[in-house]
């Protein structure tokens, strides 16, 4: 299993929107949009993989990349994010 956690995400994105455009790296276990404490989304998700080389390669080729008007910042992530609050968007 590997995570990244990528940033710079266009407001008003879904969550199975970005489970969607990694699924060309492989399969993703799950993804979490993070969200501030008055519930405003940070523009930032983890997202998981269930092959590590799948994450490793997503970090490496969706950093920088353009998607929705906006330049992601993606990195492998060690170990939890730290951030005040962060909630699973369900829909």
């Amino acid at each position: 299993m590997s995570q990244i956690l990528l940033r710079n995400i266009k407001f008003g994105t879904k969550w199975y929107e970005i489970r969607d455009y990694c699924e060309r790296y492989g399969d993703v276990r799950w993804v979490e949009v993070l969200f501030n404490s008055k519930s405003k989304m940070l523009g930032w998700a983890l997202v998981s993989f269930i092959d590590k080389e799948a994450g490793e390669r997503a970090a490496t080729d969706l950093h920088e990349v353009k998607w929705k008007g906006r330049y992601l910042k993606a990195a492998n992530v060690t170990g939890p994010p730290k951030v005040t609050r962060w909630v699973v968007d369900k829909k």
